[in-house]
């Protein structure tokens, strides 16, 4: 299979939301659900939670702690220069999230390697991998003709394989035979 772009989702994957909730917000009830109980959790709105988080919250994220080896994975194949930032924003984290690109990724940000968007499935194709944490995108993503890995986490189904998920994302890349030119042959 020959995979032309590889579309790394930024919050839950490579950038640490859960954590800067808990900072900023206070540890929620169940960190094992998608959706937070917002007035339960953080005694506000949905729409009040949301702008809370403003342009200095995105922008002060840090990475996941697997992120470093994320990147290491794709860098030993040869497939940075495949990879796009890929990230569903609310309407005002625009510029939050540009700034964090710009900040952290200077590589991908100056390449212009990171799309900011709607839906997730337009940039589905059969030469497109998604790596995601919601279920959802990898499975509208796959109906939309692209391929997709649901990166394990606690609030999805592949929670159980979280302790490990960063060799079974080295296996999925392994098994598609992904590889840049200029990487070791195994």
């Amino acid at each position: 299979m020959e995979i032309k772009t590889i579309f790394l989702d930024m919050d839950g994957v490579i950038v640490d939301f859960d954590g800067m909730v808990n900072e900023k917000f206070g540890v929620v009830s169940n960190p094992y659900e998608w959706e937070y109980l917002y007035e339960q959790d953080f005694g506000m709105s949905a729409e009040e939670f949301w702008l809370a988080c403003d342009n200095a919250f995105w922008r002060s994220l840090e990475f996941t702690k697997e992120a470093v080896d994320i990147f290491q994975i794709l860098g030993e194949r040869d497939l940075l220069d495949r990879v796009c930032l890929l990230s569903k924003p609310v309407s005002h984290a625009y510029q939050g999230k540009v700034d964090w690109i710009k900040d952290h990724l200077p590589q991908l940000y100056y390449n212009k390697q990171f799309l900011l968007g709607p839906e997730k499935d337009w940039c589905a194709h059969p030469k497109a991998l998604l790596i995601d944490d919601n279920e959802s995108h990898c499975l509208k993503f796959m109906e939309a003709g692209g391929n997709s890995f649901l990166y394990p986490r606690p609030w999805n189904m592949c929670h159980v394989l979280e302790y490990r998920a960063n060799l079974e994302l080295e296996e999925y890349i392994d098994a598609l035979g992904l590889r840049g030119p200029k990487a070791w042959k195994r």
